[in-house]
């Protein structure tokens, strides 16, 4: 007997979260780079992907207590790098990836990330100012407003930051840790953004 298709989604979805990578894990090897040096001031590189991701039960407030949520999505990430006539170079990051997403009742989900960075390199080697706009947005699906066995009305949630700040290499880009200045956040970017 053939399954119905409305089981068909969740299987696949949850066939990918239970065999996937954990929670941040960035593209899979199956990342394909293309780059583009059309000038020597310029470069580009597009990188299209896999994203796995995973928010664990009691990480995110703005998940139910108990409840985990898992997704699966395609990555496309523009890199522009210019450098300018005293070497200062600047790096453009833009990143997009979305897909579909299923908690540990088993309802379905929607996410959408999206950010946009600009890091500023002195020729010097001193600070690099970077400005970064971020966003993850989690929705149910309207097909799953009765699956799962929760009823605590949870429909999904947005994260999101406009924020600038320095770093000074060996020091990482995230977490932001110099002369950080905070334009606007909504939620915990650090708890409940998982890409």
């Amino acid at each position: 007997m053939p399954a119905p298709r409305k089981l068909i989604g969740p299987l696949v979805i949850g066939l990918l979260i239970l065999f996937a990578v954990p929670a941040n894990s960035g593209a899979s090897p199956a990342t394909q780079t293309r780059t583009d040096s059309s000038s020597q001031a310029t470069q580009r590189q597009t990188v299209r992907g896999t994203v796995t991701w995973t928010l664990p039960a009691n990480q995110c407030p703005s998940i139910p207590d108990k409840l985990s949520v898992a997704g699966a999505g395609q990555r496309v990430m523009h890199t522009r790098t210019r450098t300018g006539d005293k070497g200062t170079k600047q790096v453009r990051i833009e990143d997009t990836v979305k897909g579909p997403a299923i908690d540990s009742a088993g309802r379905e989900y929607r996410f959408f990330y999206y950010n946009l960075s600009t890091q500023v390199i002195p020729a010097s080697g001193g600070p690099i100012k970077v400005h970064m706009i971020d966003i993850f947005l989690l929705r149910r699906t309207q097909h799953s407003n009765h699956h799962g066995s929760h009823r605590d009305g949870f429909r999904g949630f947005r994260v999101d930051f406009d924020w600038t700040w320095t770093f000074t290499p060996p020091h990482e880009l995230w977490p932001p840790q110099n002369n950080l200045k905070k334009s606007s956040t909504h939620g915990d970017p650090f708890l409940c953004d998982p890409i």
